[in-house]
């Protein structure tokens, strides 16, 4: 089997190219998905798949995705094709009702095993997902930073609970 996995991270709102520091014209869906097409186009060309996925913190960067709740980064993000993003601690900075029309709105699912219903076990998001590539069944799983409750406001996440993503992790491999 030949899998190439490509991930991104702390995508933090920056749908379009951005000029930190002393580097102009960085970053952005624009470029990203050149990247991606061509890695997609050699993959596929020697017989293998692709997997896209997102450690999550699409959310809190620039006005213009702040402003829109995100909606232009995960339009964009489905253009692209995810195939899943773990919730990062970013997710959480805005009221559960975002997050809600965020989901609504990506064509991937949102993964964390280790944030659950405080007082159930149920988890608030899909803990897992399983995807097949010719024959390969592979899991993927999201874990979400335990730190979570400290870094965001506390009424976005008083009904939750961040277990320790270690022992989840270890409890989900098997």
């Amino acid at each position: 089997y030949q899998l190439t996995i490509l991930h991104t991270n702390d995508h933090h709102g920056h749908f379009a190219k951005f000029s930190p520091w002393r580097n102009p014209d960085i970053g952005g869906f624009a470029a990203q998905s050149t990247l991606v097409n061509m890695v997609r186009a050699e993959v596929e060309a020697a017989g293998g798949s692709v997997l896209l996925l997102s450690a999550g913190d699409v959310n809190t960067g620039i006005p213009e995705s702040d402003m829109l709740d995100a909606e232009p980064d995960f339009k964009l993000m489905n253009l692209l094709g995810y195939d899943a993003m773990a919730l990062g601690n970013h997710e959480f900075d805005k009221p559960r009702n975002v997050l809600i029309k965020q989901q609504q709105w990506a064509n991937f699912p949102f993964l964390s095993a280790n944030v659950i219903q405080k007082g159930t076990a149920a988890p608030l998001v899909e803990p897992y997902i399983f995807k097949e590539f010719d024959g390969l069944r592979v899991a993927i799983f999201g874990l979400t930073t335990e730190e979570t409750p400290i870094l965001v406001m506390p009424e976005n996440v008083r009904d939750l609970e961040f277990k320790n993503a270690i022992q989840t992790a270890k409890a989900l491999v098997p």
